[in-house]
């Protein structure tokens, strides 16, 4: 669906742009454009992955720490061990729902007809700083 307007203009301006040549260079930056972009999306999408990995043996030392305190009956470190293996599922169900963000991103994109544009719009991330919740900066 295109923009309303006046088409004959529209017409115009790309037939102007693709006489002088500045629509071959104006292509070949944005696919530069996307092609960083998708290496940000793919960097991104490592760093939560590798956060994921961590939330996930974080998880299993929270499980067994809950497990050693029970078999030790130290009902004090029980409630403390089972606080932090709830916050460990948080923590990880986060980390799964931002990599899974991350590859809806990277693969959502080339089932629109907008690809080059989504992509060169990702391009910056690279020098956005990502996004650290409160939680993850004190522990």
């Amino acid at each position: 669906m295109r923009p309303p307007g006046n088409r004959a203009a529209v017409l115009v301006l790309f037939r102007s742009a693709e006489l002088n040549g500045s629509l071959p260079a104006m292509r070949a930056l944005l696919l530069l454009l996307a092609v960083l972009g998708v290496l940000a999306l793919l960097r991104r999408m490592a760093g939560a992955l590798f956060l994921l990995l961590g939330r996930a043996a974080e998880g299993v030392v929270a499980r067994q720490s809950l497990e050693a305190r029970a078999q030790r009956g130290d009902l004090t470190g029980v409630a403390e061990a089972s606080a932090w293996r709830q916050q460990s599922r948080r923590r990880r169900r986060l980390a799964l729902l931002t990599s899974g963000a991350w590859a809806a991103l990277l693969v959502a994109p080339v089932f629109t007809s907008w690809t080059l544009v989504i992509y060169s719009a990702c391009s910056l991330l690279w020098v956005l700083p990502p996004i650290r919740r409160r939680a993850d900066l004190v522990t």
